[in-house]
This record gives structure tokens, sequence and C-alpha cells, in this order.
């Protein structure tokens, strides 16, 4: 994504440009698709919302410089909602957290991520959720899986911490 690395360097116009032309590109496609189901549709579907987001990013940023608080509240309340709206799929949810970390770190939404989580937890996907609490907590948290199984494996190597997060 070259918008994402234009937002992050602060050169929104760019990144607008970057918007539109994908925009451009997968219009001609989701007309096909919807006809067809909203299922095969919904991946493109997704991309539409994530470019929207990266907007909102643009425009969030744009608010810290002119000091709008208000508005980037209620868009931290827009995607809070369009979050725990979306599908409770691993991937969707790891793709909409990673757009907001342009503008939220992990330890301001503590419970979006705790959730996500959650959804790692219940997909048998522990070791995204290990890095979750790692990343939440910005500490190097060690697994207690086995990369080759889905049941702990307790051995002397892997055991966690006994040290209180550090929390900023």
């Amino acid at each position: 994504y070259n918008a994402v690395l234009s937002i992050h360097n602060n050169n929104f116009d760019s990144a607008q440009h970057f918007i539109d032309v994908c925009r451009d590109n997968i219009d001609s496609r989701i007309t096909a698709l919807v006809a067809e189901s909203y299922n095969r549709a919904y991946d493109s579907i997704f991309i539409i919302q994530e470019l929207a987001e990266l907007e909102e990013i643009i425009e969030y940023k744009l608010c810290t410089e002119t000091k709008n608080f208000k508005r980037q509240d209620l868009l931290r309340s827009v995607w809070t909602k369009r979050l725990y709206g979306a599908k409770r799929d691993v991937d969707v949810w790891q793709r909409m957290l990673a757009i907001r970390r342009l503008v939220i770190e992990p330890s301001d939404d503590i419970d979006s991520y705790l959730f996500f989580a959650d959804i790692c937890d219940k997909a048998n996907r522990p070791s995204i959720a290990v890095k979750v609490f790692s990343t939440i907590f910005n500490q190097e948290v060690p697994s207690v899986y086995d990369s080759q199984s889905s049941s702990p494996s307790f051995t002397t190597d892997k055991v966690l911490p006994n040290v209180p997060p550090k929390i900023a």
C-alpha cells in the first residue's frame, strides 16, 4: 500500500491519489461480484471500507494539526462501532487494527485488542493472541505454544516472566 506509506510520512496529497487509483480499479470488479453473491464480494467491499478508513486517518491526522479533538473523538467512536460490527474473523480484524495503528497505539485501545485476542483464541490461533498481548503491554511475551501444535507446551524455557507489564 503506497497510500499507507504516504500517510505514515504525512504526504496526504500523494496518499489521496493512491486511494483514488485503488478505488477506481476496484469499482468495476465489485459490480460483477455483488451480482453473484455477497460472500464473493465481501473482500472487495472490505477493501473499499479500508480505503474510506485511510481517508479518515488523513482527516484524523489533520485534526491533530488543527487541534480539532472533538472530531478525532468522533472518528475513534465510528471506528470502534465499525470494528465491532465487522465479521468476527482474525484476518479482517487484523487488517482493520493495522490501519488504525497509523494513529492509535494498541495500548490506547486495549478493549479492542483484548476482543481481537479472544477472536484469535476462538479461531484456534493462539500465537496471534500471544502477539496481541505482547503488543498491548509493549513487552515480549514468550509463547507457551509449540509452533507445530495448538496445545500448550509448558517447558522451562518458555515460562512467562514474573514481572508486571509496563503500562505507559
